[in-house]
């Protein structure tokens, strides 16, 4: 679980840092398109090797939103999609994994 945690921190900053430059007006698009990767294995580890309850009703439609505000080069879009879907999911899997660890 300890790599889970720190995949989790280190997409949990480049997610904040593309946050910032979109709430400041910078270039961030080709950063957002680089990090889907990254998004991509976090997404495989939350489902498979977590093993916690997530609703993937919510985390389909977070990713969903991210491609269509891609896809648009919508900054309200992805703002809001990233600060309060994609951010909100990886703080819930982190709090769940940090409770795991103090359990054990």
């Amino acid at each position: 679980m300890h790599e889970l945690l720190e995949k989790l921190c280190c997409n949990k900053e480049k997610v904040e840092t593309i946050i910032q430059k979109i709430e400041s007006g910078e270039i961030y698009i080709d950063e957002l398109k680089q990090y889907l990767p990254m998004m991509n294995e976090i997404v495989t580890c939350i489902l498979y090797e977590a093993k916690i309850s997530i609703n993937e009703e919510f985390l389909v439609q977070v990713l969903h939103d991210l491609i269509d505000g891609i896809e648009r080069q919508d900054d309200v879009i992805l703002l809001d999609t990233l600060q309060y879907g994609w951010l909100e999911i990886l703080n819930y899997v982190n709090d769940k994994l940090q409770g795991e660890n103090i359990d054990e």
